[in-house]
């Protein structure tokens, strides 16, 4: 993908993700200017299936800079994204992953039981980057 039309490009996969694995590659590999597109796809979409398959996109970068918007990933509606965010936060870890993975646990649910399923997934992701249960790469 070449920079002077990563707009264009980032456009056309995006419009083909889930479906398409190649699609998803190609975001992936894209250079780094594809990244605020990447952001404002997952930020804009109403479909949560899409906004899963963008951050898993994101993480798949490795980038760090990203955390963020995987914070963000976390508050979303659907466990479907934010399953994808932690799985995301898991894998590139470090300490700043662990800081919003805390952070989520405030998060406020319409019922006791999500609540408390929800804080089960952040518990074993923290488990997992604290005490080693996951050999990240991007640790």
């Amino acid at each position: 993908m070449d920079a002077t039309n990563v707009e264009q490009s980032a456009a056309c996969y995006l419009a083909r993700i889930p479906d398409d694995e190649n699609a998803m590659f190609a975001l992936a590999e894209a250079p780094a200017s594809i990244l605020p597109l990447l952001v404002s796809a997952f930020r804009s979409d109403p479909d949560a299936v899409k906004r899963s398959a963008i951050l898993n996109v994101i993480w798949q970068r490795r980038d760090r800079a990203t955390i963020p918007v995987l914070g963000e990933g976390l508050q979303d509606v659907s466990p479907r994204v934010w399953k994808e965010a932690l799985d995301g936060l898991v894998t590139i870890g470090g300490p700043e992953s662990i800081g919003v993975i805390e952070a989520a646990r405030g998060r406020n649910f319409a019922s006791e039981r999500e609540r408390i399923r929800y804080r089960e997934f952040l518990d074993e992701a923290l488990d997992q980057l604290r005490f080693g249960y996951f050999d990240g790469k991007g640790s």
